[in-house]
Parts: structure tokens; sequence; C-alpha cells
């Protein structure tokens, strides 16, 4: 088994059919199916003559473009474990996840060498290429020359031969080693597949590295974002609609915030369809593109780092009711658990036990399956994340929600971020927020606690009697208007709680009892 085996069968079926697509200013370059084997056979065979393969652990660190690709399809190819870390983590985190996926190999440009002059660690993998043109000091692996052998079959490997070791977003402590076996990557793709309707005809935007594996693997044209993938709020609007129109895109699968930029540039492209998750969705957002995008097929994705998908929902399917119940504090919904998972509602006792619980209650959403991840690389940290039922592995999502009696999931808010009130009832993050941004001209919130109260965070400008009035039955304690609510570097929609705890300290503690009064009732 070796999930490059797809793109053997596609350069063979469509040798000729356009496969990566990508443009940076001025420049593009594209590839076919037939000249991406060939580039990807020529990198293996280097990869090979040094000594790299079925027992190497390569830290790649080459820019997302089409020489990414190439040279992650060549490591796997081999047979070599491919470890991506970001490199904008804080140097204790490149540390801890050097340390926790232990790499034996560095790849990448010039640029990226110079990383070890900022990140000990790196310094500390044992050798080192370069992918640059002009490579002084390492040896050069070079990603864009074709091969001119016939391709040889990819390393024939076990089934959970490692593939990939990427790292959670660490937003409740250091991040966590998840590692993805070659036979994991195939059921999410064919996972994904399904969720996302992958049809070899259309032309796909890609926003998220790793989806891009499962457009090749669909035998897709996949189209590089010219933009800076690394900030999808700050999405270069009006070079996504040219790419889009250049190359005659129609989907598209991005986190929110991507989308509601192109939005609010009015440089939305001409898309069919769009799937859009990782961050919570609201209601708003959803709406306000269909309103002004009436042919736009849109579906909402939930899933995480180790399930991916969990459920989908599309927009057309949902009803006037669900609406409804979205805007009045119900949760956000996220559709139906996708075929290939299996998804319970629990909750935990003291002595640890899963307890699963009734339709309509609220409790941690867990998900098992062939492509939901069942354990980490250090196995220690698989307590905080991982329950076994019946023998069978369960990965605890940290999501709390609930499933309705027609088998729809809702999600509330994460697990760390329930509030309890002075009435010792629990408030549910989403189900508040899902109100507060149904309120015209409300850019974003987040709900909190801080100083035993329980405080709405919001931005735009809404009117505050409105706010108040539709949250009343929400127990909140104060309202506090900000220029930003702080989001989190992945995606860049999802609440950032310490940094927001420190932007409430920093603006509140200073202040004399009255002054502070009259800025968290909305005067300030």
């Amino acid at each position: 088994m070796n999930l490059v085996e797809p793109l053997h069968y596609h350069a063979s079926k469509h040798p000729e059919k356009i496969a990566l697509v990508e443009k940076s200013g001025r420049h593009q370059k594209t590839l076919t199916y037939r000249e991406l084997l060939n580039c990807v056979e020529n990198t293996r065979n280097q990869l090979s003559l040094n000594g790299i393969g079925s027992k190497s652990r390569a830290l790649v660190m080459q820019p997302i473009g089409i020489d990414f690709y190439v040279l992650l399809l060549a490591c796997f190819s081999t047979g070599t474990t491919v470890v991506l870390i970001d490199p904008a983590v804080r140097s204790e985190v490149m540390t801890h996840a050097c340390n926790s996926s232990q790499p034996d190999i560095f790849i990448g440009p010039a640029k990226a060498h110079l990383l070890k002059l900022k990140f000990s660690a790196l310094g500390k993998v044992k050798q080192s290429f370069s992918t640059s043109t002009c490579s002084l000091f390492f040896k050069r692996i070079a990603l864009s020359i074709t091969s001119e052998k016939k391709p040889i079959n990819p390393e024939s490997l076990n089934p959970d031969h490692p593939a990939l070791i990427t790292f959670t977003s660490g937003s409740t402590g250091l991040p966590k080693a998840a590692c993805r076996s070659h036979s994991f990557l195939i059921e999410q793709h064919h996972a994904l597949s399904n969720a996302l309707n992958h049809d070899e005809n259309e032309v796909e935007l890609i926003t998220l590295p790793v989806f891009g594996l499962a457009s090749l693997a669909s035998g897709m044209t996949t189209v590089i974002a010219d933009t800076d993938l690394k900030y999808p709020a700050k999405a270069n609007s009006s070079r996504i609609l040219q790419q889009c129109k250049q190359h005659q895109i129609t989907r598209c699968a991005a986190s929110p915030a991507f989308f509601k930029k192109l939005h609010t540039d009015q440089q939305f492209p001409p898309l069919k369809k769009i799937y859009t998750g990782g961050a919570p969705v609201f209601p708003a957002l959803l709406k306000e593109l269909k309103k002004h995008n009436p042919e736009l097929n849109i579906t909402t994705v939930y899933g995480s780092t180790e399930a991916e998908p969990i459920s989908d929902q599309a927009y057309e399917e949902t009803t006037p009711k669900q609406w409804e119940l979205m805007s009045h504090g119900k949760g956000l919904l996220v559709g139906k658990p996708v075929p290939e998972i299996q998804l319970k509602i629990i909750s935990l006792n003291n002595s640890s036990q899963a307890t699963e619980l009734n339709t309509g209650q609220i409790g941690e959403i867990i998900v098992t399956g062939a492509h939901v991840l069942k354990g980490y690389l250090k196995t220690e940290t698989n307590t905080e994340t991982k329950l076994s039922i019946n023998q069978v592995t369960w990965h605890r999502t940290g999501d709390s929600g609930y499933l309705d009696e027609s088998g729809y999931l809702w999600l509330t808010g994460r697990t760390s971020a329930i509030l309890t009130n002075s009435k010792g009832e629990k408030l549910y993050p989403f189900c508040i927020e899902s109100i507060v941004m149904s309120i015209p001209h409300v850019h974003s919130c987040a709900v909190i606690a801080f100083n035993n109260e329980i405080i709405l965070c919001y931005s735009g400008f809404p009117k505050l009697k409105e706010l108040k009035e539709k949250t009343q039955s929400s127990s909140i304690d104060q309202y506090i208007h900000v220029d930003k609510i702080p989001l989190d570097d992945r995606h860049n929609a999802k609440v950032n709680y310490p940094l927001l705890r420190k932007l409430l300290k920093n603006r509140i503690a200073p202040m004399l009892p009255e002054e502070a009064k009259a800025l968290v009732n909305g005067a300030g």
C-alpha cells in the first residue's frame, strides 16, 4: 500500500490534464499529471540516492506551492515519513515539536535553513538538504526537474506505516503530534471525497495544504490560492478573484474567515460550490454569502486534526425551523455524521467512565472510525483525548454538543469554554454567540468568564439595547465593546481565550470602579 498510487493512476488515465497550478505575482507555473509524476519520480530518485527512505523521518519546510507537493509525494513514494511544523511558532513549541517527532532529515529552501539561527532544535537534525537553486552549504534536492526514466511503482508499505506527522493547534497547551499512516490518509481521502463531493471534472482552489492531497487523489485540477495561506482572514481578494476567473475554478474549501474576507472586499469569485469549517460557522455569514451569490452551493463541514470530516450540512437542506433554532440560541447545526464515522454524546463521571447521553442532552462529542486518529506519538497525551469503550478507541473532540431527534449534530462550544452563572446553571458559548451574531452590525463576539462575571465581548456597532434584549435570558453580567476579538492563528476564526483575558485585564483592571462600570456596560 502507498498513498501515491492514485497519482500513477491519474497520470496514466489523463496524462495531459492539468494537475497543479501555482501563481505568485506575475509568475505562473503549471504541471500536468504526467509532468507531476515525472517530477515526483526524479525527486524520489534523489532521495533514494541520499539514503532517504522508509526508515527516514523528514522535516519538510517547503513553502506551499507545486514544489511542496512534489517533495511531499516523493517522500511518500519512498516511504519517508514527513513532518510538518509551522515555522511561525514560538521557540519552546518548535523545540517540543522536534523532540516529539524526532526528524533525522531537514529539507527546505535556503530561507528555511536560516531558521536554524532562531531555533536551536532545527540545528540538531542530523542531515540537511536544500531545495534552492544555489546551495552552498547543503546537498541539493532539485524539485522541478522531470525524470527521463519510466516511472516505477511506489514503495509497497505496511498499511500502518507512518506517512505524515502534523501538530494540533495547541490552544490548550503544547501541541500534540498527530501521526497519520498511509491507510489512514487513504481512508480520510475517501471520507473527504464523499463529504465534499469530489468530481475529477472540476477545478478546485486550495487554501488548506493537506486538502490538496485529497484533490489530487481525486484527479481534479488543483489551483493553489495566490495569497498567504497562513492568514486566511487577510486573503488577497483581487488576486483570488483573478485566479478563479482565469482558471474557471468551480469549488473551494476554506475557513469562514477566508470567505468572509472575499465577501467584505466585494471580490467574491463566481464559484459553484464552497465548503467551510475548521472554526464556528455562524448562520449570518452563510445567509450573507447566499444572498449575494444565489447560485452558490454552500456546505458546512465539521472536523478536527484528529478526525476530518465528522459531519457536514448543506445550506439548501437546512430547514426554516433549523435556522430559527440557531438564531434563538440552540447551538450551531453541523449536519448528520458522515457514514464513515461513529459518534456519541457522553458525560464523564468522577471515575472517568463514559456515559452515553440521550437525544437532546448536551455532552462531549466523541468519535471513532478508520479516519479517526487512535493516538498520538507521545502516548502519555492519549489519556487526555482518548477513551476505550468495549475495546474500541474513541477520540474526545473537546467539543460540546447534542444530537437532535432526527440525528442532526449541534455544536454548543468547547468543553473548556463552558460557563456557569451565579445560579449554578451551565452556559454554552455557541448558544449565546449564535444569538449575538444574528443581530445586525455585529462583526464578532465572544462570551467569557472574567472576575467572577459572565462578560460578552463584541465588535461592530449594534444597538446596545437590542443586544441586551436578545440576550436577556443568557445571564450576561456585563457587555464590553472591543475593536477586535482576538482569534487563533490557524483559521483566524476561533476565539483565543488567553489573549481575550489579557485584553480584558489590561482594559479593566487599571480603571477606577466607576470607569470600569461605565466601560463594561457599553459606554466605552
